[in-house]
């Protein structure tokens, strides 16, 4: 591994962070509160920021040294494997949480947020081919 992985995973980690935000605590926030169940004490208020960071690095680094791996080197190129990677993990989770716990009200939320993490999860799959690519020639 080299110091170009380790840069493209804190790049991935950082737009993880931005782009969850948006995405899930803004724009996708009361669809996402409406369908889950309730139980007290469940969420935290507010939530434990360390944690949250520290995940979304986890994450970046994990989706950028799976697309170095993959020999991605252009935004383009991480584009498709993000998005695979990040619905992949959307669905394993969801279906996991829809076995074994009673959060989600209605099974279609799985359907909305496998293809709402495919769309972010390709967005980082460009950050971190992006960052793969820099100092590399282009052949077109």
């Amino acid at each position: 591994m080299n110091m170009k992985v380790i840069l493209a995973g804190l790049a991935t980690g950082v737009a993880s962070f931005l782009l969850g935000w948006v995405v899930f605590g803004i724009a996708m926030e009361s669809y996402y509160t409406s369908s889950m169940l309730h139980h007290e004490g469940l969420m935290k208020d507010p939530p434990n920021m360390l944690a949250l960071v520290l995940g979304n690095l986890i994450w970046g680094c994990t989706v950028a040294w799976v697309l170095w791996k993959m020999n991605v080197s252009s935004a383009m190129g991480g584009l498709l494997p993000g998005a695979i990677i990040g619905g992949a993990f959307a669905a394993c989770f969801d279906l996991f949480m829809l076995a074994f716990m009673m959060l989600i009200k209605d099974n279609t939320f799985v359907i909305v947020d496998v293809l709402v993490n495919a769309v972010v999860g390709g967005i980082l799959g460009v950050v971190a081919g992006m960052v793969l690519g820099t100092g590399q020639k282009s052949t077109a």
